[in-house]
């Protein structure tokens, strides 16, 4: 079964789509990045927070992007959870948020997005858990290499929105061990370029960046 769905899934041109649009993937990614990782310190109220929720909301409801950037937003939308829940349990551990009986983490992280959002409304509940289950599956179908979801065909969305969790991991995980070791390569590279932006102003430049990317997906 992962294999005749990784057949439909990897573009028959991949590693060729991926330089084709790397410049474009860099031109998004990088400020994704930037707007959406909580550095350390971050608290649950750091306007950050609030910041990176309002830089993801636009891209998933906006007509102009691409399926490849919502792709890759759903995954940063699961990463800053992520994220967001370490913070919690941080704050919940050295006592500064007080825990009540029956509400566990989850629910502190949508008290989070609701108040982010102006007060408590089952329209942006409601909004919050499905943008939340439709990430998961993206950062499933990502696994390691959530570049990777870049070369995949359209019909990653209908495979994504169909297939069980467990079948989608076990396909991120047959994706990783077929595809070519140079497309994997130049994922991460553009990968780190996002996570270098964060911990360095300048990052590394895109003209640096892309004769890399082509040199090795060409090699």
């Amino acid at each position: 079964m992962n294999s005749y769905l990784a057949q439909k899934l990897l573009r028959e041109d991949a590693s060729d789509f991926f330089a084709g649009c790397s410049s474009e993937m860099y031109a998004f990614w990088v400020p994704l990045v930037q707007k959406t990782t909580l550095a350390p310190g971050t608290t649950q109220g750091d306007a950050r927070v609030a910041d990176g929720f309002a830089r993801l909301d636009s891209i998933l409801g906006s007509a102009e992007s691409t399926p490849l950037m919502i792709r890759l937003a759903y995954v940063q939308w699961a990463r800053m959870l992520d994220r967001l829940l370490e913070i919690i349990e941080r704050d919940r551990r050295s006592c500064l948020v007080q825990r009540t009986s029956g509400r566990g983490d989850a629910s502190i992280l949508i008290d989070v997005y609701l108040a982010i959002k102006g007060g408590v409304s089952g329209v942006w509940r409601e909004h919050f858990w499905r943008v939340t289950r439709v990430a998961r599956r993206w950062a499933a179908l990502g696994g390691p290499f959530p570049l990777l979801l870049i070369t995949y065909s359209e019909e990653a969305e209908k495979i994504m929105a169909t297939i069980p969790n467990h079948q989608l991991k076990a396909l991120a995980e047959h994706m990783v061990q077929t595809a070519p070791p140079k497309l994997l390569f130049a994922t991460v590279v553009l990968g780190e370029m996002g996570e270098l932006s964060v911990r360095r102003e300048d990052g590394c430049p895109l003209g640096q960046i892309l004769p890399l990317l082509n040199s090795v997906l060409i090699s």
